[in-house]
């Protein structure tokens, strides 16, 4: 990134942080949050009711509203509006604390989360101002920027397009949708892996309507702490990112606490981690952790949320880039680690863990086809990675033993 992009981007942030739009966006987030209680469940209006002393504008018939107003769903991000910014994976009650640069970093983009609402508009136009964007060598800006839009009509969920930055300032999406005719659909938006949102507005046709928002998956969502291939590198889409597919595949949210270069293991995430209400957890980093690191905090970290959750479902992933990213030799000490980790768990007699050996899961004819520089997933790979994920975790919905799979 040239000195002059990243200084538009800077000056950007700036703007867009002090935009009114974000500042009373974050206000209300916060309300919610603080509030404590799930907000109630509204009846189907018309955008004309529902912009009701809103003053998001419009355009023409087009009338806006904050994806505040409860037909709006904000998933995958457990944290949403308790974040220095709206839409963070880390609570303010952490970053109070301090935390390493690249990790705040990081857990300022929104990897996992979506927007979800349900509509007749013919027309859609969401806006979405972004106050840090991040670009990668391997990694095309439909992947780190975008925002991917699917639509569902009762029969499925079909990916619509993939938007990205229109312009550095302000740094903003604009997602302009266009229907033929007027019948009621879900709308999915994917938000961008690695770039930070500020504030979002929906606009919609005055005389539309917007339906109750479909009830929330009864199955508690599934968590994943990992590295940068977590977060979703490099994936061509945020919808291709494997924590996404995997939710997709399983009809539940995925909490993606992937954060790149920085998924070292600490306490204080596996705390964090412990505390969530979920239904499985799946731990993926090794890769940022050196073998020593590795080797002082794996077992300790999952110890640490088993005794907080004793009953918790937890798979332990080692790398798959074994060969490429790293020599044979490195990466079978890191899966050795990994594997003494699940082990030593079974011989407690621990019933709920479960071990992906990672090194033998790809072809070795193959595997570089899988991996963009021989360490971060394609879309091969992502998906390859899903899989791998749905099947071990459809065998824990089937309450089958502990295993390693190969």
């Amino acid at each position: 990134m040239t000195l002059l992009k990243k200084s538009l981007i800077q000056l950007s942030a700036r703007l867009n942080a002090a935009h009114p739009v974000q500042r009373r966006q974050a206000k209300q987030f916060r309300a919610i949050a603080e509030n404590g209680t799930k907000r109630a469940v509204p009846e189907d209006v018309t955008v004309r009711q529902a912009v009701r002393g809103s003053r998001y504008g419009r355009r023409g018939e087009v009338m806006y509203l904050s994806v505040s107003d409860a037909h709006f769903l904000i998933g995958g991000l457990p944290f949403c509006g308790q974040s220095r910014t709206i839409y963070g994976r880390l609570p303010e009650s952490l970053l109070r604390r301090g935390l390493r640069p690249d990790l705040e970093k990081m857990g300022r983009c929104p990897a996992g989360g979506y927007l979800r609402f349900t509509t007749d508009s013919k027309n859609i136009d969401i806006r979405m101002t972004l106050l840090d964007i991040m670009e990668f060598p391997h990694m095309p800006p439909t992947g780190a920027t975008g925002a991917d839009v699917y639509v569902g009509n009762g029969e499925g969920l079909f990916w619509y397009g993939c938007f990205t930055p229109e312009k550095l300032l302000p740094a903003a999406i604009r997602i302009d949708m266009a229907f033929q005719t007027s019948e009621k659909r879900d709308i999915y938006v994917y938000f961008p892996l690695f770039a930070e949102i500020g504030h979002i507005v929906v606009g919609l046709d005055s005389d539309a309507v917007l339906f109750t928002p479909g009830r929330e998956n009864p199955q508690k969502p599934i968590a994943v702490y990992g590295s940068s291939i977590t977060q979703g590198c490099a994936c061509s889409r945020a919808g291709l990112a494997y924590t996404a597919l995997l939710s997709r595949m399983l009809e539940t949210d995925v909490y993606n606490f992937g954060f790149s270069g920085a998924a070292r293991g600490e306490p204080f995430l596996a705390r964090l981690l412990a505390g969530l209400d979920i239904s499985a957890l799946v731990m993926e980093y090794d890769h940022n952790a050196s073998v020593d690191e590795l080797m002082r905090t794996h077992e300790t970290f999952y110890r640490m949320i088993r005794k907080r959750q004793p009953g918790l479902p937890i798979v332990l992933l080692s790398r798959l880039s074994g060969g490429l990213s790293v020599p044979r030799q490195e990466a079978s000490d890191r899966s050795a680690i990994i594997r003494k980790t699940f082990e030593s768990a079974v011989a407690r007699g621990d019933r709920n863990i479960y071990f992906i050996d990672g090194g033998s899961a790809l072809p070795d004819v193959t595997r570089s086809d899988f991996f963009v520089d021989g360490k971060h997933p394609n879309d091969r790979g992502m998906a390859a990675i899903a899989s791998l994920l749905f099947e071990i975790l459809a065998r824990i919905e089937d309450k089958v033993p502990p295993a390693r799979v190969q």
